[in-house]
């Protein structure tokens, strides 16, 4: 759409909230898409009129033709109708193809209701529902968790206070530049780098944006990624 990206830095811009980093970004989405609908239904509703009107110039002058011979500005207006439909059919496709993609994210497909039918029959088939302690049973999920954790904790206990030293020179190691990139704050180069890593054209999140969208709008987004790293950090 021509004047997208700068619609969307306009609203980036003038999108503020006061909260935590998370929430902030997860808002500021959501306000993104709202407002974007809207946008795209408006300018949808106008090229389906436009797009109208040329198929029908179109339709008029192919009548013509087979009367007689075009004038070189008839052909050049049938010309540019052509070009018209076909990026507007073009664009029609990919807008498809993106829905059909929310769509199996939303829906799933048989497959995956399958294999989310087996991954909950194996939850409930090793749900821990009691456990005989001392000559009772057991179903108080606390007392569940603690008796497991003690079990665990027994087997894992270390049995020598004292163990000799394990003596291997020649072992690879860190030096203490590299451990201490270990726990430095993330940087937004590394940030950008793990987002333009990921494929742009997988199927969309919940909040309705793939990858692309996001490198496509990152000078308006980028702030807000950094946010919730350095919250997270």
């Amino acid at each position: 759409m021509p004047g997208f990206m700068e619609y969307v830095g306009g609203l980036c811009s003038s999108f503020s909230f006061h909260g935590p980093a998370d929430l902030a970004l997860a808002t500021k989405l959501k306000f993104l898409k709202n407002k974007i609908r809207s946008c795209v239904a408006f300018e949808r509703r106008h090229r389906d009129a436009v797009y109208n009107k040329k198929k029908e110039a179109v339709e008029k002058l192919e009548k013509e033709a087979e009367l007689r011979d075009l004038r070189p500005t008839e052909l050049q207006h049938r010309e540019e109708c052509k070009s018209f439909m076909l990026e507007y059919d073009r664009v029609k496709m990919l807008d498809y193809r993106q829905k059909a993609r929310v769509k199996w994210a939303v829906e799933g497909d048989e497959n995956t209701g399958f294999f989310h039918g087996v991954i909950n029959a194996n939850t409930s088939n090793n749900r821990i529902n009691g456990l005989m302690v001392n000559g009772e049973w057991v179903s108080n999920p606390t007392v569940i968790k603690d008796k497991a954790f003690t079990f665990f904790a027994e087997k894992f206990k270390e049995p020598m206070k004292d163990r000799p030293p394990f003596v291997c020179p020649n072992l690879s190691r860190l030096t203490n530049s590299e451990a201490e990139l270990l726990i430095e704050p993330f940087s937004l180069a590394e940030i950008k780098e793990a987002v333009w890593s990921c494929d742009g054209e997988k199927a969309p999140g919940p909040d309705g944006f793939n990858f692309k969208f996001i490198k496509r709008c990152w000078e308006g987004l980028k702030d807000d990624f950094m946010a919730v790293f350095e919250e997270f950090f």
